[in-house]
């Protein structure tokens, strides 16, 4: 369950900060990124725990959303920022460029390589029999979909991921990543 709401928390921060003016990301943006969400990480289970999250993706972004949300004006989360050396609108532009440049380097040809696997998938679906047309068509417009974002994230700056992938090992930590 805490997995999915990491990875569901890793990808609603993209949409939640949307897209954010280029940062330059830098190696003090990163680790002041993994200092912050070392602390916020504990806040966000707590509050999970509390309202009742079941782990299903659908929940988990709601909650995730609604805790951000209320988070953004709370001294507890901007104490954490400027102690981690952030204000409101930098975190929110580092946030995504870390995130995307993480999740490109995890889930790009260097990493698991999601969009050859997810490929594969939709030509096994387009070779199964055993599916209704119908739905065929459905599973595929979705997994159609779910590629191209999964090629807008792998296809993120190449310097971002520079940066950040001498960090992978601690941002797996934080994000709860699993081999």
């Amino acid at each position: 369950m805490r997995t999915l709401r990491v990875v569901g928390a890793m990808v609603l921060l993209l949409f939640f900060v949307g897209p954010a003016w280029a940062t330059g990301l830098t190696a003090t943006h990163v680790e002041g990124f993994i200092h912050a969400m070392t602390e916020l990480k504990p806040m966000f289970d707590s509050y999970a725990d509390e309202i009742g999250d079941d782990g299903d993706a659908s929940s988990t972004v709601q909650i995730m959303r609604d805790w951000t949300a209320g988070m953004r004006t709370h001294q507890d989360f901007v104490s954490v920022l400027r102690k981690n050396g952030f204000d409101l609108p930098t975190w929110e532009a580092v946030v995504p460029d870390v995130v995307q440049a993480y999740m490109a380097i995890q889930f790009g040809k260097d990493g698991l390589d999601a969009i050859a696997q997810m490929q594969e998938s939709l030509q096994s679906i387009e070779n199964n029999p055993d599916l209704p047309e119908e739905q065929k068509a459905e599973i595929q417009a979705q997994m159609r979909a779910t590629i191209a974002e999964f090629e807008t994230i792998v296809r993120t700056s190449p310097e971002n991921q520079d940066v950040v992938r001498p960090f992978v090992p601690r941002l797996n930590a934080i994000f709860e990543w699993q081999d």
